[in-house]
Parts: structure tokens; C-alpha cells; sequence
């Protein structure tokens, strides 16, 4: 096989994993917008919490001297 065959068939398997990479995403994308929304409130809480400690009057604040 020539150089120019194994180039086109280089490139076309490269397309196909282009293509199926394009797929995956458009199809996760929901369920990573979802996951990032979730985290960015886990992040949020963890702040509040770690304040509130900070301030002495969080939810466990008999449990810190």
C-alpha cells in the first residue's frame, strides 16, 4: 500500500474519532451540566459551613473551643 493510502486511511480513522468524540460530548453535556451545577452548590455549602465556623457560630459550634 502507498504512502498517499496509509495517509487517507490515517485520516479518515482520525475523523471517525472526531466524530464519535462530538457524539460523546453532545450527549454528556447534559449530564455534566448537572454534575458542575451540584458541585458548584456543594462548594457554596462548604464555604457557608467553613465561615460559620470561622465566626464560632456554625452548626457544631459546641464541638470547637
Amino acid at each position: 500500500m502507498g504512502r498517499s493510502h496509509t495517509r487517507f486511511f490515517d485520516a479518515d480513522l482520525k475523523l471517525a474519532q472526531y466524530q464519535a468524540l462530538r457524539d460523546y460530548l453532545l450527549f454528556a453535556r447534559p449530564a455534566v451540566r448537572t454534575a458542575g451545577t451540584r458541585i458548584n452548590e456543594l462548594v457554596r455549602e462548604l464555604e457557608a459551613d467553613a465561615e460559620s465556623v470561622r465566626s464560632g457560630v456554625g452548626p457544631n459550634s459546641r464541638a470547637w473551643p
